[in-house]
């Protein structure tokens, strides 16, 4: 009974914007004349607000220059849902990445 309890807090908490954002980078696109672009993917779980920019690589400068300025206009997330992209994860050979950006800051 305490787990459902706490699940229907949780999910209540959940229903607030800017709560819970899903984050994910879509590579690669293809644009005739122009070459490869990544889009970065902020969605809003609750609202399905969407916030998306695209860039020439998929870098932890692309990632981090786009969650700076998407947290300026829509504030900081209680829970950012991340994929297993190496430039979020972090790897042996992507030394730049998001989670290293973060344990500096």
């Amino acid at each position: 009974m305490k787990l459902r309890r706490e699940n229907i807090i949780l999910q209540s908490k959940l229903s607030i914007q800017g709560t819970y954002i899903s984050f994910d980078l879509v590579t690669p696109r293809y644009i005739q004349g122009y070459g490869s672009i990544v889009s970065v993917n902020r969605i809003d779980v609750y609202t399905n607000q969407a916030n998306l920019e695209q860039y020439t690589d998929k870098g932890a400068e692309s990632v981090i220059s786009f969650l700076i300025n998407d947290w300026k206009a829509f504030g900081l997330p209680r829970f950012l849902q991340l994929d297993n992209e190496a430039s979020f994860r972090g790897s042996l050979y992507h030394i730049k990445t998001l989670v290293n950006y973060l344990d500096s800051a």
